[in-house]
């Protein structure tokens, strides 16, 4: 099997633009799902613990089958090349990618169909021994950990392999590096904040309960700020070099005159943090194909399946216009910045909005 494996030229996969709908880029898992230590399988090094530097990637779907796609169908001439006696008709056959629209609960009784960010997507999991490298879309390295969060648009550069494992074939999918592309609605793990009970419990006599509404917000040195509330103080903002100011908003109080601080320095971020993708990247979650897959894939040289219809354009949930989207899926509406007397070209300027 590993002659096999290693006649093919290349097992480099540079896979589409997608989303991280598990795992992370930063911190590895060192137990599995039952919580257990992981460990090594196989070799001289077996049973020793070990980490998993582990993420998967939800990549819209074009085909009605992965192995149609065309960074399917390298995987799947790898998998029928490295496992030539039938093993890939198992149903159990680890081929490391699932249909983001499935209805069938795993283990832990959850259903793909029902998790952010998987239907309409193949979900394709990529693990490795060590960390993987990040950089923007022009390739120049993002050293800060935690810049790119699970639910943020990347492309993965993965290698392929036959995981040499006859008591559990199938193939491994390494990440080598991953390029940034764009913000999206991050995805937190752990339990729903809504379903724990949180504000059931009394507070002690005395105290006395407020909307979150009350809490003085925190604006980070070199942020706009957000548009003013009629007939509230607009507090002074930190200057962003090149940034066009907003306009003044009409019946607000002016704040008085502050001393002019010593050389003050706006804060950028990383101008490839806010970079729209490039044209023609995927928009944010296309339709599901609405297409059953079969139980197992074809050998290579069979026809593909044809092609799903082409996705409806990307309409942005918090009213951004065609060809945009608002960068903070938590924040205002953009309604809310022009009628304050936002422009287009502000919001852009000021990282609130990036064009598509």
């Amino acid at each position: 099997m590993t002659q096999v494996a290693a006649t093919l030229a290349d097992n480099n996969v540079l896979f589409p633009p997608g989303r991280i709908v598990q795992g992370d880029l930063y911190d590895p898992q060192d137990k599995d799902m039952q919580g257990n230590p992981l460990t090594i399988k196989n070799g001289t090094n077996a049973g020793k613990e070990r980490v998993n530097y582990y993420f998967a990637l939800a990549i819209p779907k074009t085909q009605a089958a992965w192995w149609s796609e065309p960074w399917g169908q390298r995987i799947n001439a790898l998998g029928y090349a490295a496992w030539p006696q039938g093993q890939t008709q198992n149903p159990r056959f680890a081929w490391k990618i699932e249909d983001g629209d499935s209805q069938t609960p795993n283990q832990n009784g959850r259903k793909n169909a029902d998790r952010e960010g998987h239907p309409g997507c193949w979900i394709v999991k990529f693990g490795s021994s060590f960390p993987t490298k990040v950089f923007d879309s022009q390739g120049n390295p993002m050293l800060e950990k935690g810049l790119v969060k699970p639910g943020f648009w990347v492309e993965v550069l993965g290698s392929i392999a036959s995981n040499e494992n006859a008591q559990n074939p199938g193939i491994y999918i390494n990440h080598v590096m991953v390029s940034y592309r764009a913000p999206d609605k991050e995805i937190v793990s752990g339990p729903d904040p809504r379903k724990v009970g949180f504000g059931q419990a009394p507070l002690p006599p005395g105290v006395t309960a407020a909307p979150a509404s009350h809490i003085t917000p925190h604006i980070p040195a070199g942020a706009a700020p957000p548009p003013a509330v009629p007939g509230a103080a607009v507090p002074a903002a930190h200057p962003v070099p090149g940034a066009s100011p907003p306009p003044a908003v009409p019946g607000a109080a002016a704040p008085p005159p502050a001393a002019a601080p010593a050389a003050p320095v706006g804060v950028q971020p990383h101008a490839g943090f806010i970079a729209p993708p490039a044209g023609g990247a995927y928009p944010s979650v296309p339709p599901a194909a609405g297409v059953p897959a079969p139980s197992s894939p074809p050998a290579p040289g069979v026809p593909s399946a044809p092609a799903t219809p082409a996705p409806p354009a990307y309409a942005d949930p918090l009213g951004a216009p065609a060809g945009h989207r608002m960068v903070n899926p938590q924040g205002p509406r953009y309604s809310d910045y022009t009628s304050k007397g936002w422009t287009d070209a502000q919001l852009l300027a000021n990282g609130h909005m990036v064009k598509l």
